[in-house]
C-alpha cells in the first residue's frame, strides 16, 4: 500500500508524480456532509488522459451521501514518473473533498 501526497495547481486541480512504477487496487472519494443540489462527479487523469475510458464508471457522490468507493477504473498501471491529476468533472455542493488511490507495488 503506497500513500503520496499530492499538490493543486492554480485551476485548483489536485495533481501528484508517480515515484516508482505500481498498481492501482482501488479508489475512494469522501467529502464533509452529504453532497446536495447534484451529483459530484470526479475524474482521474494519467500524464492527462482519463483513467476511465467507461465515462459512466467515474467516481460519483450522489445527492444526499458523503462518500463512495468508485469502481476500478480501466487504465491501473502507473509508471515512476507519470502524473495523476483529479478533476471535478461536475461539481454538486460540498467540501472537503478527499480523494484516495490505494496501489501496491
Amino acid at each position: 500500500c503506497v500513500s503520496i501526497g499530492g499538490s493543486l495547481d492554480d485551476t485548483q486541480n489536485a495533481f501528484i508524480q508517480i515515484p516508482f512504477t505500481m498498481t492501482i487496487d482501488s479508489v475512494s472519494v469522501a467529502c464533509s456532509g452529504n453532497v446536495s443540489v447534484s451529483d459530484l462527479i470526479i475524474d482521474i487523469n494519467k500524464n492527462g488522459t482519463t483513467l476511465y475510458t467507461t465515462q459512466a464508471n467515474r467516481p460519483t457522490i450522489t445527492t444526499g451521501t458523503s462518500s463512495v468507493t468508485a469502481t476500478d477504473p480501466d487504465v491501473t498501471s502507473l509508471t515512476a514518473g507519470d502524473i495523476l491529476s483529479v478533476d471535478i468533472d461536475q461539481v454538486g455542493t460540498a467540501s472537503n473533498l478527499m480523494v484516495t488511490i490505494i496501489c501496491t507495488l
